[in-house]
């Protein structure tokens, strides 16, 4: 699947921290994949200041992460989650669009 920078930090944000051995495993090589390469850091300035990601957008490629069934289902959930709480932001539309709209969509 085709991410964007910031629509991976978005999906690191939604990724829990605990459940069973099969999910944790699943969503520790998610993170991996996830996190920028050493090359993306440097190419697309990556800096952090304040507590806030910062990066050269003109720079910045998408790049096709894996996604199993597994890390997508847990995404799908913690998605709708945001949005039956009416939690969601802005920033997480894209995000939304593509795995909880895109998995409907596949349905229909």
């Amino acid at each position: 699947m085709k991410l964007t920078f910031k629509e991976r930090l978005i999906v690191l944000g939604l990724l829990p921290t605990e459940g069973d051995i099969t999910t944790i495993r699943t969503l520790t090589e998610l993170r991996t994949a996830l996190q920028p390469s050493a090359e993306e850091v440097e190419s697309w300035e990556i800096r952090s200041e304040d507590n806030q990601i910062f990066w050269n957008q003109d720079a910045e490629e998408s790049v096709d992460i894996k996604v199993n069934a597994v890390a997508k289902m847990v995404i799908v959930a913690a998605l709708n989650t945001l949005n039956t709480e009416k939690k969601l932001t802005a920033d997480h539309l894209d995000v939304y669009e593509l795995f909880v709209e895109e998995k409907e969509d596949a349905t229909a």
